[in-house]
């Protein structure tokens, strides 16, 4: 298991976390409106001190289930509280690999009923690097998971980004972060190492946390 000490330290000092832009869009449900609000310093203090957190977590359950598996390549976050609307996920890599792309799949989330990603809005790329939304492509409703593209996602680096899941049934649903419960995000890396991993809401930490391992190579 990587040292997580540090990790802790890193979290601590290299994060750039959860800057949305002021960007505007004509359909707007309750996703897309929460994900527009402005993200103050207090907060990003409060996202570091959650992502230390996470990390003693993953520490402590190291062993159990909630935690098996591979080397620890990444955390996912989506802040609370549960019943927020803001679904806004930070990916945070602590594998020696540069994440080159990520996959939210939200399709077992609310209780297995299919959620898609209709659309990804204000990126936070990781510092030097670059995100790019693969799908949904600007301007068309998705009908699946997001795909991001990552340039310079190198280790202890962090991207952020909004999401506005829906029903198939329902393009203006309103999603909350506990109905996230379930969502998977994947990552693929430079070279052979592959990850993933499955938001889970934790009260104690009043977020969602997805601690994405190692699944190829075969750990």
């Amino acid at each position: 298991m990587r040292r997580l000490s540090l990790l802790v330290l890193a979290l601590a000092v290299g994060l750039t976390l959860f800057s949305a832009s002021s960007a505007t869009r004509t359909k707007a449900d309750r996703n897309v409106r929460a994900g527009h609000a402005t993200v103050e310093r207090s907060e990003v203090k409060q996202a570091k001190k959650l992502f230390r957190k996470a990390v003693r977590q993953y520490r402590s359950a190291k062993g159990t289930s909630s935690a098996s598996g591979g080397d620890l390549c990444a955390i996912g976050v989506l802040s609370g509280p549960a019943a927020s609307f803001d679904i806004r996920i930070g990916l945070f890599n602590v594998a020696s690999s540069a994440v080159n792309y990520g996959i939210v799949d939200p399709f077992r989330a609310f209780g297995g009923r299919s959620l898609l990603i209709e659309s990804v809005f204000s990126p936070a790329p990781p510092a030097g690097g670059t995100l790019d939304v693969l799908y949904p492509a600007s301007g068309t409703s998705g009908k699946g998971p997001a795909v991001l593209g990552f340039t310079s996602f190198d280790r202890f680096e962090s991207a952020s980004f909004n999401t506005d899941p829906d029903t198939y049934d329902d393009p203006a649903f309103g999603v909350t972060v506990v109905d996230m419960d379930g969502t998977e995000i994947q990552l693929v890396y430079a070279g052979e190492l592959r990850c993933s991993g499955t938001l889970r809401f934790e009260a104690a930490l009043n977020a969602s946390i997805a601690f994405i391992t190692q699944t190829s190579p075969t750990p």
